[in-house]
């Protein structure tokens, strides 16, 4: 994280946990609002389709050769569009059509499971992990998909990743811990999970 605390959404959706990326959320609705076609007008862009998780126009669209590993103008990738938005089915379509699970986009900062964890998707964070995505991966200020769902508050985020091996003892560039941004943020119920999470892993050295 940088300045900005974790709390936000990988890509800085509310924008607390390391404040290092940029949310989600405004880089859909900027993408969106560059579009210049319209919803039917049969002159979508996969970006666009994305953004509105308009599924069967995805699916034309690479079938017709357009490639899933596109970006937004802002530089995030498809699946992170998808998993920030919580949009199920598109991100199944677009790990099945072999998006990179670890794509940071253009920007090079959150993965999709940051985005997910950020934005409190559980079911979108089991999938990811269920390909393979990395739990404990970094964001440029240090953050991990842990520390997004913490700073958030979103409980059964956490016990997912902690479950898979996500460390409880991180740090990221502001020397916080995924406790310590959940404490910070006044998340009580996340505190209590990352705490025994913490002490377990104490008693077994």
């Amino acid at each position: 994280m940088r300045s900005e605390t974790v709390g936000g959404g990988a890509a800085a959706a509310a924008a607390t946990v390391g404040g290092s990326s940029s949310s989600s959320s405004s880089s859909s609705s900027s993408s969106s609002s560059s579009s210049s076609g319209t919803p039917g007008d049969g002159q979508r862009t996969l970006v666009e389709a994305c953004t509105d998780g308009d599924v069967p126009t995805v699916r034309r669209l690479l079938d017709e050769g357009r490639s899933v590993h596109e970006t937004t103008e802002e530089g995030e990738s498809l699946l992170s569009l998808a998993c920030s938005a919580g949009y199920y089915e598109l991100a199944q379509v677009l790990l099945a059509m072999r998006a990179n699970v670890e794509d940071r986009g253009i920007k090079g900062d959150c993965t999709p499971l940051m985005e997910g964890a950020s934005a409190g998707h559980v079911e979108i964070v089991k999938l990811l992990i269920a390909h393979n995505a990395d739990v404990n991966a970094q964001s440029s200020s240090g953050n991990t998909p842990l520390m997004y769902a913490c700073a958030g508050g979103h409980t059964d985020v956490v016990k997912v990743l902690l479950h898979h091996g996500a460390n409880v003892e991180d740090h990221n560039e502001n020397g916080h811990t995924p406790l310590m941004e959940a404490a910070s943020a006044g998340h009580v119920e996340v505190a209590k999970v990352s705490l025994s999470a913490s002490l377990s892993l104490s008693l077994e050295y």
